[in-house]
């Protein structure tokens, strides 16, 4: 994973890949200094499955604005968001991220410290196999292994799972410190955007309707 940070907008930007799914993933992000901040982030799934929910768990100095905390919590794959407060964390899930294709998550960030902390966890197909099933006479005809997502109510009882108690603690943990790229005075063409016009059409007129 690597960050570029902007300091005139205070927004961060993460990108990266993540090709395991049974480990909690802890990201230091190292800060210029204390403040708002709106994180940017995306990955792309190189596993052989998809995610079915993310778990964003804030660490050691971050925390949700008092004032509208949900402003730009979202993410472009999954259609719901939830703050578990007694983890603190951020949970997106009634979606999905399929192989190759990358999550895009956005929010805003206290971050009181030198580093943004946060802690990744994603859940899959096998994690949707409760230990509820376990043990029952299994009549489908699927093999052992298979999972077994596809049977009924089996994702909403996932889902309502981890919307109460979050997912992830028994997983070993990775720490991974991004390297940054601070934007730099200059860099940005400020005097160029000066003489914008109201509108421009770039040569693409818009198709007129039947």
């Amino acid at each position: 994973m690597a960050a570029t940070i902007d300091m005139e907008s205070r927004t961060i930007m993460v990108s990266g890949a993540i090709d395991v799914n049974q480990v909690t993933i802890v990201m230091r992000v190292p800060i210029p200094e204390p403040g708002e901040y709106t994180l940017v982030k995306a990955e792309t799934n190189l596993t052989d499955e998809p995610w079915l929910c993310w778990q964003i768990t804030l660490g050691e100095g971050v925390s949700l604005p008092l004032q509208n905390p949900t402003n730009l919590l979202l993410s472009r794959q999954f259609r719901k968001a939830k703050y578990l407060a007694d983890r603190g964390a951020i949970l997106f899930w009634d979606g999905e991220v399929r192989p190759g294709d990358a999550i895009f998550k956005m929010a805003r960030l206290n971050i009181s410290g030198n580093y943004m902390i946060l802690s990744h966890n994603r859940g899959g197909l096998t994690d949707a196999i409760f230990d509820e099933d376990e043990g029952e006479s299994d009549d489908t005809g699927l093999e052992q292994d298979t999972p077994r997502i596809d049977l009924p109510g089996a994702l909403d009882r996932y889902y309502e799972h981890i919307t109460r108690h979050g997912f992830g603690d028994d997983l070993p943990k990775i720490e991974v410190e991004a390297p940054v790229r601070i934007v730099q005075p200059g860099e940005i063409d400020i005097l160029s955007f000066t003489n914008l016009p109201q509108a421009h059409s770039g040569g693409i007129q818009p198709r007129e309707r039947a």
